[in-house]
């Protein structure tokens, strides 16, 4: 019997916290609107592969072999949309320093002609440093096309070149994103980021407003035990919370094959969100206003999206920030989840310590969370 009746106060007060969200125009434009603006221009401009790439050539061999690689350049139309032919380094340093172009090839006078011959011949790429991802991702370009353009023009000349120059060949196949879309790897894992600002905020406004308004005292002198408030706050913001993540899911899978289980998906949706909610909950329970929740909870969301692995690989962090971010920060998990699930399709042997972890930090939180409220409360 008194279970039923803890469950029946708890839904009388998650109902509440849904009216009071709900009800407000402001608070309903800023759980629908932002989550699907955020979802759409994130998954047309999160990318790091470079596009509409203008380069300059300064060709002194004009050689076939130059030819040919000025060819297989202007052939990649989607990535080298424009070619700039220059007669000497001063255009070049020009176009350079007005960032007309991200960088030059210079081929040297006698390029192909020590290519017939055998010998090792040079080429000259210039790169706009201070465009420095940019000009490392070009470099990289260009250097697959004018390796694969040298070994086509010679392939058949081999022997008449030198018989040592081709030892091996290496085939490459890549796993779970056969063709290296970038996309595929970070589209995902927007919907760790899309969640945690919007459902952080609301939770981490929940406690501050009520208390704010005075409505609070009310809560602590209704027959609800701190527990029973911090389990209603968070049913509430799990509901909507839950609502966001199906339907982002959804968008998410329309743009990249899901590989993965719905269900694993779903549970990790569902503990991600239990620990965000707890994180803010307990950022709501020692602050004393609305502005003091804002702050704790930008303050906090900061550090770890990015100590997350969400843009930057995370094994390249600092080995002591590694174990501090695995052990509290919620993102870094569901990243790796929504990754796995998505690209690989991976079982649940492969991600219940990830999914432990979570679990982990909500009842964490969760007890930080009714503690404070006890401790400033009664």
């Amino acid at each position: 019997m008194k279970l039923i009746s803890s469950l029946i106060k708890i839904k009388a007060l998650i109902i509440k916290e849904l009216i009071v969200l709900l009800k407000d125009p402001k608070s309903r434009f800023s759980l629908i609107m932002p989550p699907l603006i955020q979802l759409l221009l994130f998954s047309s401009v999160a990318t790091l592969d470079v596009f509409n790439i203008k380069i300059a050539i300064l060709d002194q061999d004009r050689g076939s072999y130059s030819r040919e690689i000025i060819t297989d350049m202007a052939a990649s139309r989607e990535y080298f949309t424009k070619i700039i032919s220059t007669q000497n380094y001063d255009e070049v340093q020009n176009l350079i320093d007005k960032q007309k172009v991200i960088g030059a090839i210079v081929f040297a006078p006698d390029f192909s002609r020590k290519i017939a011959a055998g010998k090792t011949a040079e080429i000259q790429i210039l790169l706009d440093g201070r465009r420095l991802n940019s000009a490392n991702i070009v470099s990289g370009y260009l250097q697959e096309i004018i390796q694969r353009s040298i070994t086509r023009k010679t392939e058949f000349k081999i022997h008449e070149i030198n018989q040592e120059a081709i030892r091996s060949e290496v085939n490459n196949r890549n796993w779970f994103n056969s063709n290296l879309n970038y996309k595929w790897f970070i589209i995902p894992s927007l919907m760790s980021l899309i969640l945690s600002t919007s459902i952080l905020g609301v939770a981490s406004l929940s406690i501050a407003r009520e208390r704010e308004l005075g409505t609070f005292d009310q809560l602590i002198v209704s027959p609800l035990s701190p527990l029973e408030i911090i389990l209603g706050k968070i049913g509430a913001n799990l509901l909507i919370g839950m609502t966001q993540g199906v339907l982002i899911f959804f968008l998410i899978s329309r743009i990249i094959t899901f590989q993965g289980n719905v269900i694993f998906m779903l549970l990790g949706i569902f503990l991600y969100l239990v620990s965000i909610v707890g994180i803010g909950l307990f950022i709501s329970s020692i602050s004393s206003n609305q502005q003091q929740a804002t702050l704790g909870s930008f303050f906090f969301l900061m550090p770890i999206i990015l100590t997350s692995g969400f843009s930057s690989p995370f094994l390249n962090m600092p080995e002591w920030l590694q174990v501090l971010s695995d052990y509290i920060n919620p993102i870094h998990h569901f990243v790796t989840i929504t990754q796995m699930i998505f690209n690989k399709g991976a079982s649940f042997d492969l991600l219940k310590y990830n999914f432990s972890m979570l679990l982990l930090i909500s009842c964490v939180t969760l007890f930080f969370s009714v503690w404070f409220i006890k401790r400033r409360a009664l």
